[in-house]
């Protein structure tokens, strides 16, 4: 079971062929889920799938692959997971437009985080 899993984890990290992660998106092991989230060569309608997802890590994941649509890093800055947002608050590659959103957000810490990274970036910092 061990050597399976190590195998999906190495596929689903893989960015040679992209053709294998619609299956492992689907995977019961949210690491696999996970893993095929962070890859880059993630198409933008698997990681509008996966933003769906039931667990917390790999919805952050979607919200941190920089090939994720404007769209799906709205809805995820309405996350009912603080965690999600707050990381999503942290990236500083993040369209403004939801950092702005962000800065609005319930969680005064997401808050926090989001208008600190949007004062960052309008110092020229990353």
């Amino acid at each position: 079971m061990e050597r399976i899993f190590l195998i999906k984890y190495v596929l689903a990290g893989a960015n040679r062929r992209a053709g294998h992660l619609p299956m492992l998106a689907k995977d019961s092991n949210r690491e696999i889920r996970r893993r095929v989230a962070e890859n880059d060569c993630c198409t933008q309608d698997l990681l509008s799938v996966l933003s769906n997802d039931n667990d917390a890590e790999v919805r952050t994941a979607v919200g941190l692959n920089t090939h994720t649509r404007i769209e799906t890093l709205m809805m995820l800055s309405h996350d009912p997971n603080p965690d999600v947002r707050f990381m999503l608050a942290s990236a500083s590659y993040v369209p403004k437009k939801v950092l702005n959103d962000l800065c609005l957000d319930d969680n005064p810490y997401v808050q926090m985080r989001a208008c600190e990274t949007l004062s960052k970036l309008a110092m020229g910092k990353k």
